[in-house]
């Protein structure tokens, strides 16, 4: 067995400005009656924050995927379903500090934008969130 997504999470996400660890007790506490159901085997490792006094387009990291939170809706985004992460410097000659997306291409062909917005200083967590990813996806593919 190699690498857990919450050890993953751990390491490369604890240094993200706007990520916590979370438990499902402190998510029903953010979420209320908003917060989707757990499928058999899966548990929360963490939570990012877009906005500081709003769940939109919050992230919750789970050990099976991203649950995205937008416009009163969840998105699943499973690891099984990851083909590739970039981000917006892979497409554009644009500066670093003004990168704040990523762009998640999935099994189906489709391609998922994932906003991460939040920074620390001069330290943008997309970056963290960038590492984290394809760390996973390279995890799942020597399995």
């Amino acid at each position: 067995m190699g690498v857990t997504v919450e050890s993953r999470a751990h390491r490369t996400l604890k240094s993200a400005a706007h990520y916590r660890k979370v438990d499902w007790t402190e998510l029903l506490e953010i979420y209320g009656s908003n917060l989707f159901e757990l499928v058999d085997e899966e548990s929360p490792i963490g939570f990012y924050y877009n906005y500081v006094d709003s769940v939109e387009m919050s992230i919750v990291v789970t050990n099976l995927g991203l649950h995205i939170f937008s416009n009163h809706n969840w998105r699943l985004i499973s690891f099984d379903d990851l083909v590739d992460v970039n981000s917006q410097l892979s497409y554009k000659d644009v500066p670093k500090d003004s990168v704040n997306e990523l762009f998640l291409s999935l099994v189906d062909g489709s391609t998922f934008v994932l906003n991460v917005l939040g920074k620390d200083g001069r330290y943008k967590d997309v970056f963290d969130f960038h590492r984290f990813l394809l760390r996973v996806i390279g995890d799942r593919a020597e399995q």
